[in-house]
């Protein structure tokens, strides 16, 4: 495992880093337009990934191990001095800050591939990979819980809906047999009414058509002269008037079995 004097040269390398935390490595006042913009991405990654390695148990590492991960921090930690010390007064500034953003992008991904083997290795040992499986397990366990309660809460309410459907739609037949039976009452009184009215219109047409016939039958009387054509004349008129008495009874008769069978209907 790590020896002492090795843990203490990585601390002192992660401290040589972290210290920048609090520090604008990438504008200031001072330098006006020329500014490390270009490589902010770079310094951010740096500090930050080093303060989370100094949260590691670096007990847990071997010396071969903490020499390869602090091998390309003095590189950084020097760069860093050098953004912090830069200066525009110097001669071609914009010169120098390329020379540095350069150096500082080339530097950090030597440090990335150097922190991607170890920085796993190192959470599993703290437990936070476990932890996470554990908490995401949790997680699923919860959300199952939540799924099957949610499902049991739908089917309540799918149960209640239907409930309520079924009553709208007895309560819906019931008031249209309802308004229906109203309506099919109030056409039959009023076919029953009708019928009544032509039923009166049949008894005054009988009525009418038995005093034609008695008046008819008397008058107009035929002269003891009168010849057969004055008979026929007499006669036909005398029946023509009679058969359209009675042909209106007839026909009275006949609207009124309809209204009456159609009031029937409408009443049962």
């Amino acid at each position: 495992m790590i020896s002492d004097d090795t843990l203490t040269n990585l601390e002192s390398n992660i401290d040589s880093i972290t210290k920048y935390r609090d520090i604008d490595l990438v504008t200031r006042d001072d330098w006006g337009t020329i500014t490390f913009e270009s490589v902010k991405q770079h310094i951010t990654y740096a500090i930050d990934t080093t303060s989370f390695l100094a949260q590691m148990p670096l007990k847990s590492l071997t010396d071969q191990a903490a020499n390869e991960l602090q091998s390309r921090m003095p590189a950084v930690a020097g760069l860093f001095a050098r953004i912090n010390d830069f200066s525009i007064e110097q001669g071609n500034a914009s010169a120098a800050r390329d020379q540095i953003a350069a150096e500082v992008k080339n530097t950090v991904e030597q440090m990335h591939a150097t922190y991607s083997r170890w920085l796993p290795y190192l959470a599993y040992q703290r437990g936070d990979i476990t932890r996470n499986i554990d908490q995401m397990e949790d997680a699923i366990r919860k959300a199952n819980i939540h799924l099957d309660d949610a499902k049991r809460n739908q089917e309540q309410k799918l149960k209640v809906v239907n409930e309520i459907v079924d009553a709208a739609r007895e309560a819906a037949a019931s008031a249209g047999v309802a308004t229906f039976t109203r309506a099919f009452d109030d056409e039959a009184t009023k076919l029953a009414d009708e019928s009544k009215g032509w039923f009166k219109g049949i008894i005054g047409c009988s009525v009418v058509t038995v005093v034609a016939v008695v008046v008819l039958y008397f008058w107009p009387r035929l002269s003891p002269d009168a010849n057969t054509w004055q008979i026929v004349r007499n006669t036909f008129t005398k029946a023509s008037a009679i058969a359209v008495l009675f042909n209106g009874i007839v026909w009275l008769l006949a609207v009124f079995c309809g209204w009456a069978e159609l009031a029937a209907t409408a009443g049962r």
